[in-house]
């Protein structure tokens, strides 16, 4: 094993010929190389037949007749004749032959024969009946078989297939005369029966005895039984051996199998065909593994293994694999990419550098670049625990390179860079330098493993190195949002996302928004550009280890490209009475991050030293009032319904894939403002057999309405004082009907316009297609005399401005800057609802104002335009 040895802090701008030089954020990675030698039926079981222990038939037979005065013999006493050799008897003179319905006839109760026709027969001319002779002692006699004993599952149809000998025609029936329950059987009277079979309690079985009795024409009768033992029927089992491989030889191949129904399963791995034999390690377990053998060069073997999979019934299951070994024919170089992240300290109170990790870099590009010419020469992907595996042809010096970013296409597909929008600011922000890490370069002779890491910059009590493990943390929380999506639709597609993280990236905004100097105030995504801003300025507010950040402004992106955000944004904090459409947008993306960590500890650390910070848990904290105006009520009932932990107080857990197929749904299509109000009965739709309990959830936080309108909403954040916040939609109708609603400032002092009760929103039902004049007038303007030439920023009149929306299409503003009244006529509106929102402008103008209520109410008119 060489060492490659470590190179902390060096920087290198390095020319691509897959980007140029002054795009690329080039960090060198501690590195180690390692030299690797290169040889691097249910078995069934059934009873014998039963045969009948019943003594063979006997005839009775009257005594024979007197020779000297005894009529000729009566045929009725004898058995009747062989119908295949004699005539039939004369049935006018004999009665029928069963016995079983005839007596034999009464001599002194007959007359005697008619002796004008036939004369009696002379007994001197025949000998005296001989018992040996008589042909009743040739009549077979009668027997029944009623099968092999059967061993059955529950439920299965049962066949009793009887048989029987005797004389003439034979008749049968089948009768249950053991075991219980009774059960109903089908041609009982036929010999071959049939019956379904009982369930059975698990574990256990029940047998059933089951009597044939077979009869010939005389009567005569013969019994066999057989006895049914019925199982529970056990559950199906299945194996799966997994995919089929092509490893390279002396690779360790592991064998992945897995089980399927039963109880308590075990695992057999073999190896069935194939050469060489190979010593299968952990071959009673699920998982095995085996050093692939040596090839000759140009040659390939195809081994195949068996796992038998078997549960506590002895029940069996199989299923083979087949694993191609090549030769090797070049250098093989594989290796573990790894950033270090830097976990929060208790209660959020700042970064725990002391107890640094190592964590995985998973999904990113991975490149061998050719030293000399920086030329890409291969490329792949790294996987799940951060492997890499390349081949590479001897006697090339090249270096690793590993790109912060995120790339697959098709479905699922996604498309995520982190950049640096504070360098090369002469490029536009798409094009600004990508971050990457690379080794130090080698020369490929024989197989190497060459790990990488991405240090946190951290020497122990400030950042004096290049912070190169910051991008791909930030590429790692993105990642498990990723993955949190595809388990819930295997076929999401992310539409492309650019990231941008700088260590310039501050809080100090003192000219407003500058993404090129980093003076961006705060961590944000940006509907409009596609990407997100993160701070990185030390000792200010770091965020590339504050996960829940990154995954929350992940969630604005998430919201806005698979479903809908009507949040019209702005500064806000904890506890805060917000508009509803920021409350819920805010409060989704808190709750989406703790389900992508599995974490409900939202933790912001900033400060000197990383070392302050604040949190939230959602399970616990709640912060101002309750209601579907307060973020952390909105964060706490969705992370709920996601939870199922005991530590909740609520009896809901209905995993992700619901919410996420609501968000796709229903509330992307919704004729109301996105908020907790449209958001609950698109998530009932998903889930109708929880609606009592998501209704339970919304009503401790603090949220009755009914309908994605707020209908019956009694919350007004006052507990029955509040103005100007109920009802949450008022109606209004295109036929001049006046509606009064009143904006008001009073959640809202830093004249931010995002507060509670800023908007008021009224629904507006069209049914009829035509131009529409909506007016907007104040109610109690100032007394100020109007400037003729009144400006937008001449503050000592009211300016009320209203906006109509179709399903969260902007469809006409009316924001003009006349005082005291907004008129505006729309284009042609088609039939539907739509809904308003009207507010006074100088409630956010952000500017001191001659004007500044705390109440500004209008009277609200449509009618359509003649």
């Amino acid at each position: 094993m060489t060492d490659q040895g470590v190179v902390r802090g060096s920087r290198l701008w390095a020319p691509s010929s897959s980007e140029p030089s002054d795009r690329i954020i080039r960090f060198r990675s501690l590195s180690t190389l390692l030299l690797v030698v290169a040889s691097l039926s249910i078995a069934g079981c059934g009873g014998g037949g039963g045969g009948s222990d019943s003594p063979p038939p006997v005839s009775v037979n009257n005594p024979p007749p007197d020779s000297s005065d005894a009529p000729p013999p009566d045929s009725s006493d004898d058995p009747p004749p062989d119908t295949s050799d004699d005539t039939p008897p004369d049935t006018n003179e004999d009665p029928p032959p069963d016995s079983t319905e005839y007596p034999p006839p009464d001599v002194s109760d007959d007359p005697p024969p008619d002796n004008s026709e036939d004369p009696p027969l002379d007994p001197s001319d025949d000998p005296p009946p001989d018992n040996n002779d008589d042909p009743a002692d040739d009549t077979p006699e009668v027997s029944a078989s009623a099968g092999a004993d059967q061993t059955v599952f529950e439920s299965h149809v049962v066949q009793l297939v009887g048989s029987g000998e005797g004389s003439g025609e034979l008749g049968y029936q089948w009768t249950q005369t053991a075991g219980e329950p009774a059960v109903t059987l089908s041609g009982a009277d036929t010999a071959t029966a049939s019956f379904e079979a009982p369930e059975m309690e698990a574990g256990t079985s029940q047998s059933f005895t089951f009597t044939l009795t077979v009869t010939d024409h005389s009567g005569t009768a013969a019994q066999d039984s057989v006895t049914v033992t019925v199982k529970d029927q056990p559950i199906p089992i299945s194996a799966d051996a997994g995919r089929d491989q092509t490893v390279i030889e002396a690779d360790l191949v592991t064998l992945v199998g897995s089980g399927g129904g039963g109880a308590e399963l075990s695992y057999r791995w073999a190896q069935i065909a194939g050469e060489p034999t190979v010593t299968l390690n952990g071959a009673g377990s699920a998982t095995a593994s085996f050093q692939a053998p040596e090839m000759e060069p140009g040659t390939s073997r195809t081994l195949t293994f068996e796992l038998t999979v078997t549960d506590l019934n002895g029940l069996e299951a199989r299923d083979s694999v087949l694993v191609t070994v090549e030769d090797q024919p070049s250098p093989i170089l594989t290796g573990t990419l790894s950033y270090s992240h830097i976990p929060v300290n208790d209660s959020c109170r700042g970064l725990n550098y002391g107890a640094s990790q190592l964590r995985p870099i998973r999904g990113a590009t991975v490149q061998v670049v050719e030293a000399a010419t920086n030329a890409v020469l291969e490329s792949t992907v790294s996987s799940e625990e951060g492997a890499y595996h390349f081949e590479i042809a001897a006697g090339r010096e090249v270096f690793i390179r590993v790109r912060a970013e995120l790339k697959q296409s098709g479905n699922p597909g996604w498309d995520v860079e982190v950049r640096d929008n504070t360098s090369a600011t002469n490029l536009p922000l798409a094009d600004r330098p990508l971050y990457v890490l690379d080794s130090t370069a080698f020369v490929m002779e024989h197989s190497h493993q060459l790990n990488l890491v991405a240090d946190s910059g951290w020497n122990g009590s400030r950042y004096a190195n290049h912070r190169a493990a910051a991008p791909f943390a930030v590429l790692d929380t993105i990642y498990s949002g990723i993955s949190l999506i595809k388990a819930a639709d295997p076929q999401a597609f992310f539409p492309p996302l650019d990231v941008f993280w700088s260590i310039n990236n501050t809080t100090y905004r003192p000219d407003g928004l500058q993404i090129d100097r980093g003076e961006i105030g705060n961590s944000f995504y940006h509907p409009a550009l596609d990407s997100m801003f993160l701070l990185g300025k030390a000792d200010d507010d770091t965020e590339e280890y504050d996960s829940h950040v990154i995954a929350h402004e992940w969630g604005h992106y998430f919201e806005d490209n698979f479903s809908r955000s009507d949040s019209i944004g702005g500064p806000h904090n904890l506890g805060q009475r917000l508009d509803m459409r920021l409350a819920f947008g805010e409060g989704w993306a808190s709750a989406l991050a703790g389900m992508i960590l599995a974490d409900p500890q939202y933790c912001d650390t900033s400060g000197a030293n990383q070392s302050a910070g604040f949190g939230m848990n959602m399970d616990d904290d709640r912060f101002g009032v309750s209601g579907w105006f307060n973020e952390v009520s909105i964060a706490s009932i969705i992370y709920d319904l996601w939870d199922d932990t005991a530590a909740d107080d609520d009896d809901v857990g209905i995993g992700f894939a619901p919410v996420y197929h609501a968000f796709v749904g229903d509330q992307a299509t919704t004729p109301a403002l996105t908020s907790i109000f449209s958001f609950a009965p698109a998530l009932k739709a998903q889930v109708p057999d929880q609606t009592l309990a998501v209704d339970m959830l919304l009503q401790s936080h603090g949220v009755t309405g009914s309908d994605a309108y707020g209908t019956n909403e009694t919350n007004d954040s006052e507990n029955g004082l509040g103005t100007d916040v109920l009802p949450v939609y008022s109606d209004i109708f295109p036929n001049g009907q006046i509606v009064r609603v009143c904006s008001s400032g009073q959640y809202d002092r830093a004249h931010s316009g995002n507060k509670l009760a800023v908007f008021r929103y009224l629904r507006l039902s069209v049914d009829q297609s035509a131009r529409y004049r909506i007016t907007v007038q104040n109610v109690n303007p100032p007394t100020s005399p109007v400037s003729p030439d009144q400006g937008c920023q001449e503050n000592i009149h009211s300016d009320p401005d209203f906006l109509l929306f179709r399903q969260g299409q902007l469809i006409h503003a009316g924001r003009g800057c006349r005082a005291n009244m907004e008129d505006s006529t729309t284009n042609t509106l088609a039939t539907g609802t739509y809904v308003m929102t009207v507010t006074e402008y100088r409630f956010a103008d952000g500017n001191p104002s001659t004007f500044s209520p705390e109440r500004s109410c209008f009277d609200v008119e449509v009618r359509p335009v003649q």
